[in-house]
């Protein structure tokens, strides 16, 4: 008897533990699929999966909150004016600008688009408000030959070209055709755009409000045209289809504008006719081609960190900063040079002359119409960067890069009205400019002082730029600019002119102070104004299983 009941409670406990093992296999395949039976070796390296895991997110747990630690050092360094917390390498103290500043590859377009059309109807209105020729229609650079649409033709159209170049690089980096044909087309656009920046800086008339050269001016326009067009006609084969009619038709004004003087048989009408439309297919087809190959696919363009990982393609503040210079010295070395070369300058002999005075003949003006306005568009940047990347505990710092930016206004005012033309506009520039510029100066010596904006392991830069900065306060306080300009006497044309000597002098300390500056503050590197393309997650299932394409597995949920 008691060995039956021995015989029964052994089958009973094997049945449990079947049992149990049979639970146990089913909770493991249910947490672990596998497509092989669970075996002791699986679970070593199921095991060994978890812990690297566990490591993984341990280590980045640990970076992050070291990283953590190291910003809010910073922020407590900077905040206290300590300049011991930094040791002379590039600090990221400065977060990514507000997405406020970023614009989409589309209304950037547009924007450019719009700026150039609405230039046009406003130089029109003005042409049409002083009775300058006929109502119908006159062509679009006569519209320019008066001021003040002269000035605003000069201004905005330079201002615009330089939004132009910036679509083009956008066009090159979305284009989906091969490198070859990428670099011609980019070739094509920037020179087309590079033509006709300087159709506004070259008007057709020789009047004083004016002072251009029709055979320059036309050559250049012809050339944007034609360059564009072969642009958009290879694009448009090559990659939209949809958009070669535009590109024809484009080619077709341009044919029937450029006609041989013997041949031209079109009224003047029909040519201003041809070229409004001209123009209006050019910015139609720029804006139906980004919104094409960029609009959809998250690109962007405005001010970002340089350690942005959607950054394609950009140019830092300080860049900015060197390009600026760039230009504003070649434009006094090559108005100098010019001016000697073709002999209107000195305007006394044995004097030196004004600033001023290099721009107001041709071909002076010329080279000053176009590349203070290109020199002053990098200022813009340049600045507009400045100011994203200072902490905003720097106040002194950022209001005075405020005013900054007004003086850039002031500049580019100078440069696209000659003292000949409009001698009170041109002096209302001037005063912008370096009195603006002595202020920012001033508040950005002030607030490093008060506010902690000086880095260690830069001190002869800052030195330098404090002394620069100082010499240019200085002169500017000493050239009483809103005094009329004295002449020499001959007796004392032995002499240099001291007021045009000064002149030259704060011209050249305002420059070297942007510079220095830009190296003294190392977060000027840090914003970057460029193209950023947003990393979109992958598309619905749907998508996947449309006609465009050929079928693909279905994704497991």
């Amino acid at each position: 008897m008691v060995d039956a009941e021995r015989a029964c409670d052994s089958k009973a406990h094997a049945r449990a533990a079947f049992k149990y093992k049979e639970v146990c296999d089913q909770a493991r395949a249910a947490i672990y699929p596998r497509t092989r039976p669970w075996t002791p070796a699986a679970a070593r390296a199921a095991a060994a999966a978890r812990a690297a895991a566990t490591a993984r997110a341990a280590e980045e747990t640990r970076a992050a909150e070291a990283k953590a630690r190291a910003a809010k050092a910073l922020a407590e360094a900077a905040a206290r004016g300590n300049s011991k917390a930094t040791d002379g390498r590039r600090k990221k103290v400065a977060a990514a600008p507000p997405p406020a500043l970023e614009a989409s590859a589309l209304a950037y377009a547009s924007a450019t688009a719009l700026s150039v059309m609405g230039m046009i109807l406003t130089t029109y209105a003005i042409y049409l408000a002083k009775g300058e020729g006929p109502a119908f229609l006159p062509c679009i650079s006569n519209t320019w030959d008066r001021a003040p649409g002269t000035y605003v033709s000069r201004w905005v159209l330079g201002n615009a070209c330089a939004l132009f170049y910036v679509v083009q690089v956008m066009m090159f980096f979305t284009s989906g055709d091969g490198k070859a044909w990428r670099w011609a087309s980019l070739a094509l656009g920037v020179g087309g755009v590079f033509c006709l920046s300087w159709v506004g800086a070259i008007c057709d008339s020789a009047n004083p409000d004016c002072r251009g050269y029709d055979p320059v001016h036309s050559a250049f326009a012809v050339t944007f045209f034609v360059l564009y067009d072969v642009k958009m006609l290879v694009v448009s084969l090559r990659e939209r289809p949809g958009l070669v009619g535009l590109a024809v038709a484009s080619c077709v004004c341009t044919a029937l504008r450029a006609a041989p003087p013997g041949l031209d048989v079109t009224p003047n009408w029909a040519l201003a006719v041809f070229e409004w439309s001209n123009v209006g297919l050019v910015c139609a087809w720029t804006v139906l081609q980004v919104r094409g190959t960029c609009g959809r696919a998250g690109w962007r363009l405005g001010m970002t960190s340089s350690d942005d990982a959607d950054l394609v393609w950009g140019l830092s503040g300080r860049t900015c900063a060197r390009a600026c210079a760039a230009l504003y010295l070649g434009t006094l070395a090559g108005s100098a040079v010019l001016g000697l070369w073709v002999g209107y300058l000195p305007v006394e002999p044995g004097v030196l002359w004004f600033i001023s005075d290099m721009w107001a003949p041709v071909p002076g003006n010329w080279l000053s119409r176009w590349a203070v306005v290109l020199g002053t568009h990098f200022g813009y940047v340049a600045h507009a960067s400045f100011y994203m990347a200072t902490p905003p505990t720097y106040t002194l710092r950022r209001r005075g890069l405020a005013i900054a930016l007004a003086a850039m206004f002031g500049l580019s005012i100078v440069g696209v009205c000659d003292e000949s033309e409009d001698f009170s506009l041109h002096v209302f520039g001037a005063l912008l400019y370096f009195v603006g510029y002595d202020a920012f100066i001033a508040l950005t010596l002030l607030g490093d002082r008060l506010q902690g904006g000086v880095r260690e392991g830069r001190a002869a830069w800052h030195a330098a730029r404090d002394a620069v900065g100082v010499a240019a306060l200085l002169v500017g306080a000493a050239r009483a600019p809103a005094r009329p300009r004295p002449r020499p006497r001959a007796s004392a044309a032995r002499l240099p002119s001291l007021p045009a000597l000064a002149e030259w002098t704060d011209a050249l300390l305002i420059i070297a102070f942007m510079q220095l500056d830009a190296h003294v503050h190392p977060e000027c590197a840090d914003c970057v104004d460029g193209v950023t393309v947003a990393r979109r997650p992958a598309p619905p299932r749907r998508a996947l299983l449309s006609w465009r394409g050929p079928a693909r597995e279905r994704a497991p949920f």
